[in-house]
């Protein structure tokens, strides 16, 4: 998947992420508003009726191994699109939102200074590819060199496997929702000390900030919509009584 978002956009073209598991009817309205020429998904997926009633070109990544010819690739301009999210809908009908190169660029140049990523970090994977918010957990760790580790949508729900994920794996990097921190505390996980833990999507509750805090752990609040490229504003939380600002 990483690699084909990465030739994607190294083509000079801009990708529209379509979530299996998503209604067909969410699907096909974005298919259509966004115009889609080709759909890039594999052989687990290939079969499924929905793909097969659309006009747009199927490339099957799994079975597609032959090397591709040698090409010139585009130069890439900061105002080319490099995605395009659909918004869930929930103010009526979903709508596209492209994001340029320059913005995400601009995004991820800014959160690897703070809060901060390093090669010695180890990157949680978490967020389906469908919400903006995996672009930091995709892309920042291979602009800064850390590693990035990729977690099922099995694991991402059920609270015991990941907190087993994570420790197995020693993860120290994490974002998340509210919801899934709760998920994780639930279950009985404890953060360690050299730990950055990043809270956003929903509003983050005084009282789930100040348990994060109380481990150790960095804790940072972030809020943005998708229109203005993922995190517009960060905040670092303190002190376990400390109110986020979003």
């Amino acid at each position: 998947m990483i690699s084909a978002l990465i030739g994607v956009m190294k083509s000079g073209c801009a990708y529209v992420p379509l979530d299996p598991f998503f209604p067909d009817e969410r699907l096909n309205l974005i298919i259509e508003d966004s115009d889609i020429k080709l759909i890039i998904t594999e052989s687990a997926l290939a079969d499924n009726s929905l793909l097969r009633n659309i006009s747009s070109e199927l490339l099957i990544i799994d079975e597609h191994v032959n090397a591709a010819p040698d090409m010139v690739l585009p130069s890439i301009l900061p105002e080319d699109h490099a995605y395009m999210l659909f918004t869930s809908g929930s103010t009526g009908r979903p709508k596209g939102v492209p994001i340029t190169h320059g913005a995400l660029a601009n995004f991820l140049l800014s959160m690897k200074e703070r809060p901060g990523m390093s090669p010695d970090d180890r990157v949680l994977a978490l967020t389906t590819m469908s919400f903006d918010i995996s672009g930091l957990e995709m892309y920042l760790p291979l602009i800064s060199g850390a590693t990035m580790v990729i977690v099922s949508q099995e694991t991402a729900m059920d609270g015991v496997l990941l907190s087993e994920l994570i420790d197995r794996t020693k993860i120290n990097y994490i974002q998340a929702t509210p919801s899934t921190w709760t998920l994780l505390f639930e279950s009985g996980w404890k953060a360690r000390r050299e730990m950055k833990l990043l809270a956003g999507g929903e509003a983050l509750p005084v009282q789930l900030a100040g348990k994060m805090v109380k481990t150790g752990a960095e804790v940072w609040n972030m809020y943005g919509p998708t229109e203005t490229t993922i995190w517009s504003s960060i905040s670092q939380i303190i002190s376990d009584d400390q109110e986020p600002h979003i």
